[in-house]
């Protein structure tokens, strides 16, 4: 890093993201040795619905977690790292898309290609990603900083990501359900619509209007999974009406 100041400001927005991480990642590893074991005995019907489950909870998470940071970023920044650190709102931006990519290439390289015993595969695609990372911090850093660093953190994603995809559909492991996807995707649209309506109104952004953008907002994505017939939200709710 060209500074240990901007070394701060990276470090601020990776770790704002990086903390979240676990949400969607718990529920995969907890999967993991059922996945393993459904494989093992050819139980194709059942791995298959434990797959779209994991990339349904996936998609319900990471899309709405990128939209939300992306604008509150600098609300987000101020609020929880103070004013000396308000470089590390674009920074934050950029490694949002990590919910979406991260979790991407974690769901087809843990729970897809390594069930299915194509570890090496996945090794294969994490170098990918080393390699393109290190090459574009190199290029980024010097004239971008913290920047540069983000944008190189999500490059290298991509491309395990990317590099997951090749693998997953060269050896026929899983069809992806683009249903979720599209659902999530939508929905978060929420989010900057929110945002909008908010910042014209006559409101001061503070402290108030961050806990009442985040209940708004977060309320309405929820309502209009609902409305979707998300499978995640479908789920939740039987279980709650079974056990109330």
């Amino acid at each position: 890093m060209s500074s240990f100041y901007e070394l701060g400001i990276y470090s601020s927005a990776i770790k704002s993201v990086r903390i979240l991480m676990p949400i969607m990642t718990s529920l995969g590893m907890v999967m993991l040795p059922r996945l393993s074991y459904c494989n093992n005995i050819g139980n194709v019907v059942e791995y298959r619905k434990m797959l779209d489950c994991a990339f349904d909870v996936i998609n319900f998470c990471s899309w709405p977690l990128m939209a939300y940071f992306l604008c509150i970023a600098d609300l987000f920044i101020l609020f929880f790292f103070g004013q000396s650190f308000g470089e590390a709102t674009l920074p934050l931006r950029i490694c949002s898309v990590l919910f979406v990519v991260s979790n991407f290439s974690y769901f087809l390289g843990i729970q897809v290609m390594t069930t299915a015993s194509f570890e090496s595969r996945y090794l294969i695609a994490t170098v990918c990603g080393v390699i393109f990372n290190l090459l574009f911090n190199v290029i980024l850093i010097p004239s971008m900083g913290a920047r540069g660093a983000a944008w190189a953190s999500v490059i290298g994603e991509i491309m395990v990501s990317a590099t997951c995809v090749y693998y997953v559909y060269k050896l026929k492991l899983y069809s992806i359900s683009w249903r979720c996807l599209k659902k999530s995707c939508c929905a978060s649209f929420i989010f900057p619509l929110v945002y909008v309506c908010m910042f014209l109104g006559s409101m001061e952004k503070n402290f108030l209007w961050f806990i009442l953008y985040s209940f708004i907002a977060w309320v309405g994505y929820i309502l209009i999974q609902c409305k979707l017939k998300n499978s995640v939200c479908m789920y939740i709710f039987s279980t709650i009406t079974k056990y109330v």
